[in-house]
Formats: structure tokens, sequence, C-alpha cells
């Protein structure tokens, strides 16, 4: 007798459990919240790593530049003359 009530409160907790899936699996606008809010989470911690590797990046072009100015100089003026150049073309046309 014993063990068969314990049959039955087993199968009363695995109908529960199996409910209470079901109805998650129903809550449409819940999981869709829920998806949300993980996906904006993702975000943010794609941001904050994004802005972290910029912040790196940065300080370690300030300590090049710093080291040796006058060859990062010489690429500005490349790049500005480039840039130029690339401008008047494209007025010609």
């Amino acid at each position: 007798m014993d063990q068969l009530k314990a049959e039955i409160e087993q199968t009363r907790a695995e109908m529960g459990e199996t409910a209470a899936a079901l109805v998650a699996k129903v809550d449409v606008p819940g999981r869709i919240k829920q998806s949300a809010a993980e996906t904006g989470t993702q975000i943010a911690e794609s941001a904050a790593d994004t802005a972290q590797r910029a912040t790196t990046a940065a300080r370690s072009l300030s300590s090049r530049v710093s080291g040796d100015p006058k060859r990062y100089a010489m690429i500005g003026g490349a790049l500005a003359a480039a840039a130029a150049g690339i401008v008047l073309i494209r007025r010609r046309r």
C-alpha cells in the first residue's frame, strides 16, 4: 500500500512538471520577453567588450605615436594627400 502511494505521488509530481512545461511553451509573450531580455544583455556585453578593445587600441596607438612621431606624421600626410587626390579625381568626372 505504501509503495502504491509513493508511485501515485511520483506520478502527480511528474504530471505537475509536465503541466508547468506545457504552460511555459504556450506563454509566447513571456518567451518573447525573456528572449528579448537575453538578447539585450548579450548586446550590452558585446558593446562593453568592443569599447574596452577600442580603448586598449587607442592607448596602444598613442604610445606608438609618442615613440616615433615623425613616422606617424609622414603616414598622416600621405593619407591626407591620397584623400585630396581622390577628391580631385572625383571632381573631374
